[in-house]
């Protein structure tokens, strides 16, 4: 069973469209005040800080479940078959597309769809957006972030005017992101994987994680562009 809202993902921004949102702000600032809820939850091993966004739409009946290939140097986020009237997910929307990416079902066990990122609706209330596929011996660590986090967390970004921009992700090694508009697919890097020279310039800050000192580091970096394409909401096509 899955807890999930199709209406959630529709209202995450696209992440152009949020880029010159966070290019006003201060982020060092944010950074070092948001740090100290992480801290004093105890939740900074647990959680990260995120840019919610998304990168493509997804129909009624989809969810995105992000899945690690069998040698752990990436991951693909795809759109999966979603039954809303049971919270049930059947699995890819497209096998063939699936596997393209070098996947399988058989990966690690995989066998529970979690939570992985979530973002604040207009009350405080914290939702995920974007899913996992995790083994069963990895669910006994895989809780939602606790209440009284979310509750400090929401008033302290409404207090600094940003709670409709950043959410949570749960934690994760370092990485990069490149996303497939056309295929749907959001890809991350791991490890020592280099970044592409043409698409350094591109990169945007998404993901940080704290210590335990409340000290912040990027952790998650994506591409994301500010073209005319999105100004009415379109799904990037920029290369």
């Amino acid at each position: 069973m899955v807890s999930y809202d199709p209406e959630i993902y529709r209202n995450v921004p696209l992440l152009p469209l949020v880029i010159p949102k966070l290019e006003r702000l201060n982020i060092s600032d944010i950074l070092g005040t948001v740090g100290r809820v992480f801290v004093k939850h105890g939740v900074f091993s647990d959680f990260g800080f995120l840019v919610a966004h998304r990168h493509f739409d997804l129909d009624s009946d989809e969810i995105l479940v992000d899945f690690d290939s069998s040698d752990g140097q990436i991951s693909v986020a795809l759109p999966w078959k979603f039954h809303s009237k049971v919270n049930k997910v059947q699995g890819p929307g497209n096998l063939d597309h699936f596997e393209s990416f070098g996947l399988s079902r058989d990966n690690k066990g995989a066998t529970s769809v979690l939570a992985m990122t979530w973002a604040f609706d207009s009350d405080g209330d914290i939702h995920p957006f974007e899913f996992e596929m995790r083994g069963d011996g990895e669910t006994s660590h895989r809780e939602p972030p606790p209440p009284a986090f979310v509750a400090d967390l929401f008033a302290t970004l409404k207090r600094l005017g940003v709670e409709n921009i950043f959410g949570l992700r749960r934690c994760a090694p370092k990485f990069w992101e490149t996303t497939d508009d056309a295929k749907r697919a959001n890809i991350s890097h791991f490890g020592d994987v280099p970044i592409p020279l043409e698409l350094r310039d591109k990169m945007k800050v998404i993901y940080w994680s704290f210590n335990a000192t409340g000290e912040s580091k990027v952790n998650g970096i994506c591409v994301g562009c500010t073209c005319s394409a999105h100004g009415d909401g379109n799904s990037c096509n920029c290369k």
